[in-house]
């Protein structure tokens, strides 16, 4: 089967929608994608992997249109990081994709009311878009409570979501409903014309939010259900067997050094087949996990704090200023103006439901709990504490023989050790 070429920009290579239209455009093999992200991005190991990415500054459409050369579709995400800037790279986008025969261009943006500024720049981007000789696909969605909670490490350690929405409510969407809708764009399966915004068919306050989250982490809780969805998340192949390949990352990402993640995996297997399976990876281990499990914090609350507070985290954070700013002017729009109520709209285009927040949640909860099993060995936790006044992580492994060590890292060197980590793993 001869292979088309695809052409996508995304400004942070980790957004959500992103990530999942990569994974489904993983299972077909009729295209040959190529990335393209700004000179500052971040390129982690995952699903980009299967990407040939390229660092451009998308403002010169020389630079891009070398890029499109025999591509038959573009697609462009417009993610918080771009928003600032977005008529200036649309437009290059636009007309890259206009001189080098590009047949289809697809454009996903947030949804913002027309009547706020960004709601105006965004709407003139999209006309640039739409007025376009190709065919066209644009999809503007409503926010991504998603990804806003990924980033949040207060959710992680302290239990809290802090957002600047009052008691407004606003529609929760899955970014899976993006990506899908955006893929069988791509493969004919549906038309050029899909709702005028993508919205679930569910209205979210804060506090439902909140609600949601507390729910699935009580649900993820039960120990034997905690323990096989951890296997899962490592056993990449699906193979019910955990090998060195598989067991690497994810303990180099707990701050182990690659020799001490090697002792790990050769303790842990005790039939030297040269995997784990699941026996082996909670080998002496219910009891103890059974025990840590029964005091994770499952409550999460939401405040609403102000705009000026939201900003002060985000910045402090990681978020650089533009991206922090942008993402709350869009709220701040958001929960001003609202958005209209699509209901039905998106199932009847796309063919099916967008998945539910409750479902979201639970696929995700165990991100949201802080207890990690070193197979055979141990189970590790983290929690937030202080170390002299500053910041740190309160890192507890209580071991298969019962024995309980303590240690405490402040953030600045866990985020050393990873970077050894990283570095390690690349070496090897």
């Amino acid at each position: 089967m001869s292979t088309s070429q695809l052409a996508l920009y995304i400004g942070t290579p980790q957004y959500s929608p992103a990530q999942h239209f990569l994974l489904l455009l993983a299972c077909v093999s009729c295209y040959q994608v190529r990335g393209l992200t700004r000179p500052d991005a971040m390129l982690l190991p995952g699903t980009l992997e299967r990407v040939e990415w390229s660092k451009v500054n998308l403002t010169s459409p020389e630079e891009v249109k070398n890029l499109f050369q025999g591509c038959e579709v573009v697609i462009m995400f417009v993610t918080p990081a771009d928003l600032h800037q977005v008529i200036q790279l649309t437009g290059s986008f636009v007309v890259a994709a206009s001189e080098t025969g590009v047949r289809c261009l697809a454009w996903v943006a947030p949804a913002c009311p027309e009547t706020s500024d960004l709601g105006k720049r965004l709407k003139t981007a999209e006309n640039l878009v739409r007025s376009s000789n190709l065919e066209t696909l644009v999809l503007r969605h409503a926010p991504l409570f998603s990804d806003l909670l990924e980033r949040k490490k207060e959710l992680k350690y302290r239990r809290t979501l802090s957002l600047p929405l009052g008691n407004s409510a606003l529609p929760w969407l899955a970014p899976e409903a993006i990506a899908e809708g955006l893929y069988k764009w791509v493969l004919g399966e549906v038309n050029n014309e899909p709702p005028d915004v993508l919205t679930g068919p569910v209205q979210l306050t804060g506090d439902d939010i909140a609600r949601e989250l507390s729910t699935a982490l009580v649900g993820n809780t039960n120990s034997r259900r905690f323990a096989q969805s951890r296997f899962h998340s490592i056993d990449l192949d699906s193979s019910g067997q955990l090998d060195a390949a598989e067991l690497l990352p994810y303990l180099l990402e707990l701050g182990y050094s690659c020799d001490e993640a090697r002792e790990i995996i050769e303790a842990a297997d005790r039939d030297n087949s040269g995997t784990i399976d699941f026996e082996e990876f909670m080998h002496g281990l219910q009891e103890h996990l059974d025990r840590i499990l029964a005091d994770v914090p499952t409550e999460v609350r939401y405040f609403d704090l102000p705009a000026s507070a939201i900003l002060y985290d985000w910045t402090t954070g990681g978020m650089d200023e533009k991206t922090a700013k942008s993402r709350l002017d869009l709220l701040s729009a958001l929960n001003e103006y609202g958005l209209p109520e699509q209901k039905q709209e998106l199932a009847r285009w796309l063919g099916r439901e967008s998945i539910s927040l409750t479902a979201w949640a639970n696929q995700y909860a165990l991100d949201l709990i802080n207890v990690h099993i070193l197979p055979g060995r141990g189970i590790l936790t983290l929690s937030e504490g202080s170390l002299e006044g500053r910041p740190a992580l309160t890192t507890r492994l209580l071991q298969s023989n019962d024995r309980l060590l303590k240690k405490q890292q402040a953030w600045e060197l866990m985020k050393m050790l990873f970077a050894i980590a990283q570095k390690q793993l690349a070496v090897n």
